[in-house]
């Protein structure tokens, strides 16, 4: 899965909390995108940027989980055939 991944920090009621997030290039996903970031733990956005749709999956921790729960979930994208697979045929429409 082509994909950019870069830690956030921020800190949040007195804890540090790392966010890791994984962004793909172009189009939106599918719902199925979703229901696999949330089983583990994790989310999945689609927005626009710049006039063109994209997204990412992003996971919060505390204590370093992020990393296994962010290759778990390119490990389940990988399994239903990638990124590709996932992909909108037609992307959702600005707010």
């Amino acid at each position: 899965m082509p994909a950019l991944t870069r830690p956030v920090r921020r800190q949040h009621r007195m804890i540090e909390c790392t966010k890791s997030i994984s962004r793909f290039p172009a189009g939106h996903l599918l719902a199925k995108a979703d229901a696999i970031a949330r089983r583990h733990g994790g989310q999945h956005v689609n927005t626009i940027d710049a006039g063109r749709p994209c997204g990412w999956f992003e996971v919060l921790s505390t204590g370093g989980m992020d990393d296994r729960r962010m290759s778990a979930i390119t490990r389940d994208i990988g399994a239903v055939g990638g990124v590709d697979a996932l992909r909108r045929k037609r992307p959702l429409n600005a707010a």
